[in-house]
């Protein structure tokens, strides 16, 4: 038995939300084999089990919990949709010119980046990518094999996963959110000397058969980091030197190929044999760079991918590029609220460029103040007004805070490359819009709602759940249905709404 003693602050917090449990009840029922955590007086205390009925004995309540107080979250095993009483018939996507194809199941291999990965809450963790939407597919298609790269059981919160917590000091609109700590699969914490300072290099535990995965999903990759070796991007500041992908990006990549500088994900690909593929690539980019974290320069990872595609004569689904704009997390904080915070009815913001100095501009409606939290305590009521920027030109917001509704629309670039590769194309830029609308319904009549941890994102406001994740791979199943002439049956999307 393992004890960790914890503030008496934390402790009443997770009493309080677990319902008014006596403090012997246990707080989650973890998967087989683990351990599950209990509130004895002051301590916590974990006990293992190898016994899973035995463990779901010992949960009077038969059921899970999310503890925010001390961030503990443990496993619970998704439930996925009923697959097809009948085996749908694949042989129009099988490529039977490849001699080491021929005569095999069809393997089917899914590229991309977050959405792909199946990052969930602000984080890549074993109940996401279990849903995501290439493993709905692979379930849907009734695969006997599509591997994905997840944690080790005790490594279940993999890296980055975060909780809602009431929880608000500054008393501004921004979702809180805590990072979980418990069974990470971080194998250690470095620092690496950048120019101008120090990053803090995370390395993750590896996945272990590196030669079989078929969801090479990366959480957070951008269009050139997929065609680029797992490296720290060495910039000016401390801030700009690791790439949000990098931690994901070079535990999919073996390890004594790092050091070669062309070696890659394409590379990978083009070492393995597979006859179907889909893509989708280039929605970080566009997140990240709303975001105003710098973008490596070059797709040229992304066009090699495509040649690879044309040559072999690979079946696949290309998806177009989401609108940042279409996302619930950008919208948290309203002209209004600011105005109220600031306590004006013209906030400025350092806008232009004029003469080498950024000229100060009056917000409107149609700047969109970043959700970060500088801007979520000018927003606060509670906040002394002392300390805050935007009251007036002299005193104005610092410019990087204030974002403006762009985007450029790559639909018929898509397209075009949808029509050039003979490859089905997803429209994922109108699926979006019309959720951020509020007008899309699935097809058993669904409303899908269009908020922060609603149906369809979680609580990140970015990241679709598990229910969102099976209306995209809806789309991706209709798309592929009409460009093969497939019949593969929907998914029945109700099977992942979570009960609230």
């Amino acid at each position: 038995m393992k004890k960790l003693t914890l503030p008496m602050n934390i402790l009443i917090l997770s009493a309080l939300l677990l319902g008014g449990c006596k403090t012997t009840d246990p707080i989650a029922t973890p998967q087989a084999n683990t351990d599950y955590s209990i509130i004895d007086g002051d301590t916590v205390k974990t006990v293992v089990f190898k016994d899973y009925k035995k463990l779901k004995d010992k949960d009077p309540n038969g059921k899970n919990y999310i503890v925010v107080g001390d961030t503990i979250v443990l496993y619970k095993e998704p439930k996925l949709h009923t697959p097809p009483a009948k085996d749908p018939d694949l042989s129009k996507l099988k490529n039977n010119d490849d001699p080491d194809l021929k005569g095999k199941p069809l393997r089917y291999v899914a590229i991309g980046g977050s959405l792909t990965a199946g990052v969930r809450d602000g984080g890549y963790f074993n109940e996401g990518i279990l849903t995501s939407y290439p493993n709905l597919i692979a379930r849907q298609m009734k695969l006997k094999k599509f591997e994905q790269p997840l944690f080790d059981a005790t490594d279940y919160n993999g890296f980055g996963r975060k909780v809602r917590t009431g929880f608000n000091p500054t008393g501004g609109p921004v979702q809180k959110l805590i990072n979980v700590k418990n069974n990470e699969a971080i194998e250690s914490y470095s620092e690496v000397e950048v120019y101008k300072g120090k990053v803090f290099d995370v390395k993750l535990k590896k996945y272990k058969s590196l030669k079989n995965i078929d969801n090479w999903g990366v959480p957070y990759i951008t269009t050139g980091e997929f065609g680029q070796r797992p490296v720290i991007n060495i910039g000016s500041y401390p801030s700009n030197a690791m790439s949000p992908a990098y931690v994901y990006h070079k535990r999919i990549l073996s390890e004594e190929n790092v050091i070669d500088s062309d070696y890659n994900f394409v590379t990978k690909l083009n070492n393995n044999k597979f006859d179907f593929i889909t893509i989708e690539l280039g929605l970080d980019n566009y997140l990240q760079g709303f975001e105003g974290i710098p973008m490596p320069d070059g797709v040229n990872g992304f066009w090699k991918l495509l040649d690879i595609i044309k040559v072999r004569k690979i079946k696949g689904v290309i998806a177009n590029l989401p609108s940042p704009f279409y996302h619930p997390y950008f919208y948290q904080i309203t002209i209004d609220a600011l105005k109220k915070g600031l306590q004006t009815n013209t906030p400025y913001y350092e806008g232009s460029f004029d003469n080498f100095n950024y000229k100060p501009m009056k917000l409107n409606d149609g700047n969109i103040p970043k959700p970060n939290s500088f801007m979520d305590s000018l927003a606060s009521t509670k906040v002394h007004i002392a300390f805050k920027k935007g009251m007036n030109e002299y005193n104005p917001i610092p410019r990087g805070n204030v974002s403006f509704p762009w985007f450029i629309d790559k639909d018929d670039a898509f397209t075009k490359l949808a029509r050039e590769y003979s490859l089905a194309l997803v429209d994922l830029n109108g699926l979006y819009k019309q959720i951020f609308s509020g007008r899309f319904t699935t097809d058993e009549g669904i409303l899908v709602e269009n908020k922060m941890n609603g149906n369809f994102f979680s609580a990140d406001g970015i990241s679709p759940t598990a229910f969102g994740q099976a209306i995209i791979a809806n789309e991706f199943i209709k798309a592929i249905n009409k460009q093969y002439a497939m019949e593969i049956p929907l998914i029945k999307t109700s099977e992942y709404i979570e009960k609230r």
